[in-house]
């Protein structure tokens, strides 16, 4: 999505913003052709699901710091066709209480991208999980699983049901939406994980 051609925009500067729904799909729910754009933000979303949910959208963090109770941080919708995630100079994470089950950002649709300038990226199970598209890149950042999620890896599924590691590339689940080859481009990134059997620094299908 070409960020110059959206119709819709809507930006945060410079304060917080704390969302305590839990049952809602999610803390903001950026949908159909428009782009958020937060710059010296604390977001902080109690939201079961996702802290910022991105469908055929844009999202924009920059020196912010995004933080999610729930099982993602920041994720594209499966239902949609393009999204783009840009993080610059930003922390996002996540930490779900009872299982340690959540991913700090997920992609899993075929057009779009995710972008990460140095920034950090923490999750208990996966910090990254990209699993379909060509254009992605990350840069001078670094991205931690923390382990706090035991259970290990059984079979790969939707969502982030994929191997427990802090950046996960690839599809291996027969679902229209992940059918596409993965490109991720890195550069000075560091990867942070657990040294036993149950995690992987990167995994790459």
């Amino acid at each position: 999505m070409d960020k110059a051609d959206v119709p819709y925009r809507v930006s945060f500067v410079n304060g917080r913003i704390k969302f305590n729904a839990e049952r809602a799909i999610g803390g903001i729910v950026v949908f159909d052709d428009a782009l958020l754009y937060m710059k010296d933000v604390d977001f902080c979303s109690r939201s079961l699901h996702c802290g910022i949910v991105v469908k055929n959208s844009s999202v924009e963090i920059v020196d912010s710091k995004i933080f999610s109770f729930g099982s993602y941080g920041i994720s594209s919708d499966a239902s949609g066709e393009s999204s783009s995630i840009t993080i610059r100079n930003s922390t996002v994470s996540t930490e779900e209480e009872e299982s340690g089950d959540n991913t700090a950002i997920f992609f899993g649709v075929q057009n779009g991208y995710v972008e990460i300038y140095d920034s950090t990226i923490v999750g208990d199970r996966q910090a990254l999980v990209i699993r379909c598209g060509k254009e992605h890149f990350i840069e001078n950042s670094t991205l931690k699983a923390t382990g706090l999620h035991s259970r290990s890896f059984s079979r790969w599924s939707s969502g982030n049901e994929v191997p427990n590691a802090a950046l996960v590339v690839g599809n291996g689940y027969d679902y229209d939406p992940y059918k596409s080859e993965t490109f991720v481009g890195l550069h000075n990134a560091k990867f942070d994980a657990p040294v036993d059997d149950h995690y992987y620094a990167i995994y790459v299908y």
